[in-house]
């Protein structure tokens, strides 16, 4: 079996949701090939499937917002979890920051009308470049 690359359309295509993407669950091979690791909240749908759930699981910071309000599950869950990791890693800012102010305290506010902008330069951290 051929090893695919761990990317937003993987977590799209193998029909798991891991329910717990964050950075600590992403480990990378001596190859530096990220591995999705820790699937203990995991759960198996059909495809497209939405599930109710009445517990939360997972980490607030990447969950996403219809999970955590309303206890939505499907495969986009997992998607916009690897989005906060990917935010994160760009902009070198916590998903969840106070001092971002009011209304932009959430990593994904904060960034939606940079990005709708075309203003990319501007969410990437200076000391990464």
């Amino acid at each position: 079996m051929k090893e695919k690359t761990f990317s937003r359309k993987v977590i799209q295509e193998i029909y798991v949701v891991h329910r717990d993407i964050k950075p600590s669950n992403i480990l990378l091979s001596s190859k530096k090939v990220p591995k999705l690791c820790d699937f203990g909240l995991a759960w198996t749908p059909a495809p497209s499937m939405l599930f109710i759930c009445k517990t939360m699981k997972g980490t607030f910071r990447y969950l996403a917002p219809e999970y955590f309000q309303q206890g939505k599950v499907s495969d986009k869950t997992d998607v916009y979890a690897f989005d906060v990791v990917l935010l994160e890693l760009i902009t070198g800012h916590k998903s969840i920051e106070t001092k971002r102010g009011p209304g932009e305290e959430n990593l994904i506010l904060w960034a939606k009308p940079q990005l709708q902008s075309g203003l990319f330069d501007k969410l990437v951290d200076p000391t990464k470049t």
